[in-house]
């Protein structure tokens, strides 16, 4: 049976000059029968987490700084979701994280896969509120049902200097979810194994302002992911099926 081919439709604004980068975190685990539960989840992401502060005016430790959330109406801080649920179709414990496909008629990023989340507005306390708020809009999912356990680092994109907080949080089952229809294209529920194919990733060298930076690539079963996302979970694959892990099995 031949397989169909992977990725998707995402236009990639790939340089001329662009290099094959080198191969990732979790290579040793690429093409093996791993699973890993949401128990194990939690616990392998855990060095890698920092608190979430409950308000913006609080201390530095890996959220919003104090002193640093700008006035109402900014749009210099985001925070995305960065949900795991237990997939209910594997056969074994596995876990699986939420994504969405952005509508096609988004004036930037149209069609893009991304984690659900978006800008802070007035009443977030931290970057848990504005990323589940968003999801809720997003996606449906209510804030009650997220266990949030921490946020990995802050990141922000090469073309602008919009700080992103990606925050943790675990679903006991897959959700039911429902699409926003002018965001939202598709609710992805993507199997972290599932990224673990072969032919799923590659990363290239791009330069940036006479910078070489590593881009990483998902070929997924329906979609290309790159950009932000891709770099989530990334450093996400990197902890559950980096070199440390895989000596362990």
């Amino acid at each position: 049976m031949v397989e169909k081919s992977r990725g998707g439709p995402q236009l990639i604004p790939r340089p001329s000059d662009w290099q094959p980068g080198p191969p990732p975190a979790w290579a040793p685990a690429i093409g093996a029968s791993r699973t890993a539960s949401i128990k194990e989840i939690e616990g392998l992401l855990a060095p890698g987490l920092s608190p979430v502060v409950d308000h913006p005016d609080g201390p530095r430790v890996g959220s919003l700084a104090a002193g640093s959330v700008p006035a109402h109406g900014s749009s210099g801080h985001s925070a995305v979701a960065v949900l795991f649920a237990p997939d209910p179709t594997a056969a074994a414990e596995e876990t699986e994280v939420l994504l969405t496909r952005r509508s096609w008629n988004m004036r930037s990023h149209r069609g893009e896969v991304s984690f659900p989340g978006g800008t802070y507005e007035v009443g977030d306390r931290s970057a848990a509120d504005t990323a589940l708020r968003e999801t809720h809009e997003e996606v449906g999912v209510a804030p009650a049902f997220v266990t949030v356990v921490g946020q990995l680092g802050e990141r922000s994109t090469f073309i602008s200097s919009r700080r992103i907080f990606p925050v943790v949080g675990l679903l006991q089952s897959r959700p039911s979810v429902q699409a926003e229809a002018a965001e939202v294209d598709a609710i992805l529920h993507v199997g972290l194994t599932s990224l673990l194919h072969p032919d799923c990733y590659h990363s290239e060298i791009w330069q940036f302002g006479g910078q070489r930076r590593v881009m990483h690539f998902f070929d997924h079963e329906q979609d290309t992911i790159w950009g932000l996302t891709a770099v989530i979970l990334a450093e996400v694959l990197g902890h559950v099926f980096g070199p440390s892990v895989a000596e362990a099995h």
